[in-house]
Formats: C-alpha cells, sequence, structure tokens
C-alpha cells in the first residue's frame, strides 16, 4: 500500500522478479536512503487504467519496463525525472523495431544506469546522449563477505540460468581444463544446452535443476 503523499523515489520492477534480483536492487538502493520510496510491481498488460503514485523520481528495474510503461503511465517527464536500470540485452531486444522503440524512451528518460561500459557504449554508438549514460559495477561489502583463498575449495558454484549470452560453450572448456574441481550449477534450464552431455560426461558437474514452483523467476 503506498503513502498518500507524494514519495520521493519509486521503483518499478516486475511483478515476476519480486523478491529476486531487480527487486532487491530497488530495496538495497532505496533503504539506503532517507528518502520516502516504494516499489510498485508490474504486471504488463494490466497497468492501462491504474494510477501510480506521485514521485519526483520514477526509476524502472529494467529498459522493457521503461519502454512498457512510459506511455501508459502518462509521465511529464518535464515535472517528473525518470531513470532506468538496463541490464543486459536479449536476443527479443536486438530486433530493429525494438531498438528503434528503445531510442525513443531512452530519449524521454533522464539518466540510463549501465551495468558494465560496452552496453553503455553500445547505445551511445546508438544515439543515446552520453551525458544521459552513466554505468555502476556491482561490488561486495567487505564488512559482509569476508575473502576467502579458492584455492582451498575443491567446488566452483555457477548460479546462474541457461542462456546462450552466458556463454556456455566457454564454462564446458573451463570443465575441461580443470578436471581436479568440482563444478555446482545452479539454475535453469541447462537442459536446453546443446552440449549438455558433453559437459556432464566430464564426470566433474553436478546440475542442480530450480523447483517448479521458482521456474518463473528470473535468474
Amino acid at each position: 500500500k503506498f503513502l498518500d503523499e507524494k514519495l520521493d523515489i519509486l521503483f518499478v520492477t516486475s511483478l515476476a522478479s519480486k523478491n529476486w534480483i531487480l527487486d532487491a536492487i530497488a530495496k538495497e538502493i532505496g533503504s539506503r536512503s532517507n528518502l520516502k520510496w516504494a516499489i510498485y510491481y508490474s504486471s504488463k498488460g494490466k497497468e492501462t487504467y491504474i494510477k501510480i503514485p506521485k514521485s519526483k523520481v520514477i526509476f524502472f528495474m529494467h529498459q522493457a519496463l521503461l519502454d512498457w510503461f512510459i506511455d501508459i503511465f502518462k509521465i511529464n517527464t518535464n515535472e517528473v525525472k525518470v531513470m532506468c536500470w538496463y541490464t543486459h540485452p536479449n536476443p527479443k531486444h536486438e530486433l530493429k523495431r525494438v531498438i528503434d522503440s528503445y531510442k525513443i524512451s531512452f530519449g524521454r528518460a533522464h539518466k540510463i544506469i549501465f551495468a558494465c561500459n560496452r552496453y553503455k557504449n553500445l547505445w551511445i554508438k546508438r544515439g543515446l546522449d552520453s551525458s544521459k549514460a552513466s554505468t555502476i559495477l556491482g561490488g561486495a561489502d567487505e564488512t559482509i563477505f569476508e575473502f576467502h583463498n579458492r584455492k582451498f575449495s575443491e567446488y566452483i558454484g555457477l548460479c546462474s540460468s541457461y542462456y546462450e549470452r552466458k556463454n556456455p560453450i566457454l564454462l564446458l572448456k573451463i570443465v575441461k581444463l580443470m578436471p581436479h574441481y568440482k563444478f555446482l550449477i545452479l539454475g535453469k534450464d541447462w537442459e536446453k544446452f546443446s552440449l549438455i552431455d558433453d559437459l556432464m560426461l566430464n564426470g566433474n558437474v553436478e546440475y542442480i535443476d530450480f523447483p517448479e514452483e521458482l521456474k518463473g523467476s528470473y535468474l
């Protein structure tokens, strides 16, 4: 339930990603400020007549959300600062019609925040105003995560769903080059990898599939 008074920041993320990575990033940003903030969980196709809370800043946690809802929410970008977290492209987002649509929505936003310079530079080449583009690299809090020397562990963990952009061929090469290590893959859809049999035949890989109730989540 949103506050009746105007918010400082409204984060917009997908209902499907609730309690997952993008949701966690929004909560982390909000919790580290003294500002009034809330999260709006979007379900595409159901927001046409929904009014969102008034906010000084609207922060879309995925580029597709910005593209879908900047018009549906009737956001006046002269009055509201619009920001967007750019995660990474997937094949569907690299179609010309999608790129052209993103160019328009990115142009209306005040800031697009990228997780790496590669995609920031790509969109600048596509016409994004460089003053609107920022890169924020992820890091670890040393007060929470203690350094440990990995040479004393026989396990290497990979928490990831299967996508071609995750470079599964490289993973297969690494597994073959490091037979003295045990690889633990936690994720979903790795059975779709065309060389999954070759990967498992190395004998040093264990794959833990997601339970069915988590299949709709993002990873």
